[in-house]
């Protein structure tokens, strides 16, 4: 199993985090619905706090895993000293950005694949750090 391929585990799974707290929040709200009752609202209150944090810990693990895919996109095209990026499913669409031919477009794409990854990375911790670090 390669480096990639655990990274878009970690990035799927980020994604089912994000759909089971969707769910999580929209049961809470049907329960919410119901006629009130002492205990069906401490059950709404820890189904609400259980997709809370189930929300926060998707989201962080879809934006790290995303940084980290876009990390290796850049050192294996870094290596490589080529891109080939495919822009269709079906490979419709192919461009092929290498050192030797493009050296500023390549530069530009590196630039882009890293600065990215740095933005969603200070971005995670900055969302999910304490409040009382943030400013």
């Amino acid at each position: 199993m390669s480096i990639d391929d655990i990274l878009v585990f970690s990035l799927c799974t980020g994604i089912i985090g994000i759909i089971l707290a969707f769910f999580l929040l929209i049961s809470s709200f049907i329960t919410s619905l119901l006629p009130y009752n002492k205990s069906l609202n401490n059950v709404i209150l820890k189904i609400s706090k259980i997709a809370k944090y189930t929300l926060y810990a998707g989201i962080f693990l879809f934006m790290i895993s995303l940084a980290g895919l876009l990390l290796y996109f850049a050192i294996d095209g870094i290596q490589k000293g080529e891109y080939n990026l495919i822009f269709s499913r079906y490979g419709g669409y192919k461009t092929h950005i290498s050192w030797d031919k493009q050296p500023i477009r390549f530069s530009i794409q590196t630039i882009g694949f890293i600065g990215f990854s740095m933005y969603l990375i200070f971005k995670a911790i900055k969302d999910f750090s304490p409040k009382k670090y943030n400013k």
